[in-house]
Order: C-alpha cells, then sequence, then structure tokens
C-alpha cells in the first residue's frame, strides 16, 4: 500500500487555514503541493519528537517520586516535606 500524497488532498489546505500555511508557502516558493508535502512532514517529525519527550518526563517524574520518597522515607512525601501553600494546593488537587 502506498502512502497517500497530502498534496492531492484538495480540502487540506482550507482545512489548515491560509494563516497556518503561509509560512509553508514562503518556504516552498508559494508551491501548493510543496507546502502541504512540508506542513505534512513537520507533523509527522512533531509527532516523533512527542513520543520520546513523553516517555522522557515520565522518566523523569518516577525518578523524582522514588528520590523524594527516599529523601522523606514515606511514599507520599508531600506529607511530610516543607512545601509552600500553594505547591500543597497544588498536590491536592492533583491527587483529588
Amino acid at each position: 500500500m502506498n502512502p497517500v500524497d497530502p498534496s492531492t488532498l484538495p480540502n487540506l489546505p482550507i482545512l489548515i487555514g491560509s494563516s497556518r500555511l503561509a509560512p509553508y508557502l514562503a518556504s516552498c516558493g508559494d508551491d501548493p503541493a510543496a507546502a502541504i508535502r512540508l506542513y505534512s512532514w513537520n507533523i509527522e517529525a512533531s509527532t516523533a519528537i512527542l513520543g520520546a519527550s513523553a516517555a522522557l518526563e515520565v522518566g523523569i517524574r518516577n525518578a523524582m517520586h522514588r528520590e523524594l520518597t527516599t529523601y522523606s522515607t514515606r511514599e507520599s512525601w508531600w506529607d511530610s516535606l516543607p512545601l509552600r501553600s500553594n505547591e500543597d494546593d497544588q498536590i491536592r488537587e492533583a491527587i483529588k
């Protein structure tokens, strides 16, 4: 199965909108087909980065939780560390 060339989808530029597509057109010498392909490539590249950054974010969050648990000697470290009131409020809201 061959991938679809996004430049062959006639309503895609309308869906994207002219103001959003304008920088891509400028980068592609006002070639609409090339601009749509570049826009689609940008989405694919962003998607690839988003997946990796999501995994990294979870890893960092887990590492912080592990270290704070070790430091405070309890799983609910937020109950034993000195937090500012707004931080305590944010934690209580997240727990809800």
